[in-house]
């Protein structure tokens, strides 16, 4: 190994030990108060692995293309100034709870607990016009039924790419209709 492989090395395994901390703090946590910020930590240690494998993060202009704006914005005149807001909140936490348990369950084989919050996931993203993040979800789904362990592994890593760009969406949304 050269002198400049070894530092990339130890920083690929310090992220990777430390999204395993986060993981089995998540598992733990029975603070739902704490569940967004684990969830987040997770996330954001998710993205750090990827900057560093050299993985191509979710772009900012990308972001557009993860929700359908005619499906997204007829919800929020349905729901009405005050009730979308509240909305956006609950997704916000859906989304995040999701995005924790996949975390948590994928690398440990949980299959079942991937296959719930698929559901969850196509659910969520089918009613907002996330047909990305929907379409994803049923991948993982198909491929947990088939027991394709490998298949369901890199669909995992997919969604979950696809779902950080979701909830940086619903978050922007959030504060645009906090600010106006």
């Amino acid at each position: 190994m050269t002198d400049q492989t070894q530092p990339a090395q130890r920083l690929k395994q310090t992220i990777a030990g430390l999204r395993d901390v986060l993981h089995r703090i998540g598992s733990q946590n029975t603070d739902t108060t704490l569940a967004p910020l684990i969830a987040d930590a997770i996330a954001r240690a998710g993205l750090a692995h990827q900057l560093v494998a050299g993985v191509a993060p979710l772009e900012k202009a990308a972001l557009p293309f993860i929700v359908d704006q005619k499906v997204f914005q007829r919800l929020m005149i349905l729901a009405g100034p005050e009730t979308a807001m509240e909305l956006l909140n609950q997704l916000l936490l859906d989304l995040r709870a999701a995005q924790m348990a996949m975390n948590c369950a994928a690398p440990l084989h949980d299959w079942p607990a991937v296959r719930k919050n698929c559901h969850v996931l196509i659910a969520i993203a089918g009613s907002i016009g996330a047909t990305p993040v929907m379409t994803s979800a049923e991948a993982v789904h198909r491929a947990v039924q088939r027991s394709d362990d490998a298949a369901a592994a890199a669909e995992v890593g997919n969604l979950l790419h696809l779902l950080q760009g979701l909830i940086t969406f619903v978050q922007d949304e959030y504060r645009a209709k906090a600010s106006a």
